[in-house]
């Protein structure tokens, strides 16, 4: 039987939950979590390996970039400070070498990256869009933020941060057009 089936969620409402994991540290940490806020183990579920597995199959790992948003990023790297708030696991240092080693992207494309693992919160906690407006030096006016989670973007937005619901690069691009921000298509 699924994970999802078993703890009584929806794919969807799992998804969310599991996307909070990769604030974590480890398996270990996500199968606590999702054992102490959903009742896992009351449903029978004892293995943290089961959770991994449920993670890996919601949340596949891709191994490339959208070309769009690359194109994107290149266009707007050197006139905007640009940066990465991640829910992800990994340490800011891993991901950096994942974006500018594993995905080829440039060096400086990035002011900075802000994860959960480095800050201790995940989004959508407010605190982690405020390390992020404070590395970049920027107020959250001065700020835009996009993502596929809308409940993130609404968290960004509470702050005063222009948020957009990330559905695709074009939506994205039309979103920047607004603020006059004009980029070849």
């Amino acid at each position: 039987m699924k994970l999802e089936t078993r703890l009584r969620l929806s794919i969807t409402n799992l998804s969310v939950v599991m996307g909070m994991v990769f604030g974590l540290t480890g398996w270990a940490q996500a199968y606590t979590l999702v054992t102490s806020q959903y009742g896992a183990a009351a449903h029978g579920i004892s293995d943290p390996e089961e959770v991994q597995a449920f993670s890996r199959r919601v949340l596949p790992e891709t191994k490339h970039l959208n070309p769009e948003m690359v194109r994107l990023l290149g266009e707007l790297k050197g006139q905007y400070a640009l940066a990465i708030v991640s829910n992800a696991s990994w340490k800011e240092n891993e991901m950096r070498k994942m974006f500018y080693n594993d995905f080829e992207l440039p060096d400086d494309t990035f002011e900075t990256i802000v994860t959960s693992t480095s800050v201790g919160v995940v989004k959508p906690h407010l605190e982690i869009f405020r390390q992020a407006l404070s590395r970049l030096g920027v107020k959250a006016e001065e700020a835009i933020f996009t993502d596929d989670m809308p409940q993130f973007t609404a968290a960004a937005a509470s702050l005063g941060i222009h948020s957009h619901t990330f559905t695709s690069p074009a939506g994205f691009q039309e979103f920047l057009a607004t603020f006059g921000i004009v980029t070849s298509e």
